[in-house]
């Protein structure tokens, strides 16, 4: 993943320390050129979870105010993200951040995911209906961490016709 920025702090160096990191010890490297070969496939780092099983965390994945479990069912993984129950949060969400150098005016990008919701207390299926079903976006942020994205595209909804065997399709 190739930031926009970097946000630079460095401590004072400890008394007697001569090899202590300064501006000119660090070099970033510049974002590589759009490459058909490199971009093609999957741009989510472990977007199928077949490899997440061995990795420490879970690979790419991220989450704000869930928690994220692995689950097997049958040859299939998936990933389980469970809203914690704190009433000060309103904005919960599973994420990865993309490799932006991959994202070019001639690239077309296809969204898929199965997603299937469960009472947290029984662990029964549940349903979403219209407003109340998440949405899958492309988050453009800017340079803090904390603030609201520059852009937001909606990528992914999910229909409430869509619902089979317990999944839904976005």
């Amino acid at each position: 993943v190739w930031p926009d920025w970097a946000y630079m702090h460095y401590e004072p160096a400890p008394a007697e320390c001569t090899e202590y990191a300064a501006d000119d010890s660090i070099t970033f490297e510049s974002i590589p050129t759009f490459d058909t070969t490199r971009c093609s496939g999957n741009l989510l780092n472990n977007g199928d979870f077949e490899n997440i099983a061995d990795l420490p965390g879970l690979g790419g994945w991220q989450n704000n105010e869930m928690d994220l479990d692995l689950v097997q069912s049958d040859s299939n993984y998936a990933l389980k993200a469970k809203v914690n129950s704190n009433p000060r949060v309103t904005s919960h969400y599973v994420s990865q951040y993309i490799d932006r150098s991959c994202l070019d005016s001639s690239v077309n990008l296809e969204f898929n995911a199965d997603v299937r919701f469960e009472d947290s207390n029984t662990g029964k299926k549940a349903w979403c209906h219209g407003s109340s079903c998440p949405k899958a976006t492309l988050d453009f942020i800017g340079e803090e961490w904390d603030e609201a994205p520059i852009s937001s595209f909606v990528i992914g909804t999910i229909s409430n016709t869509e619902y089979v065997n317990g999944w839904y399709r976005m």
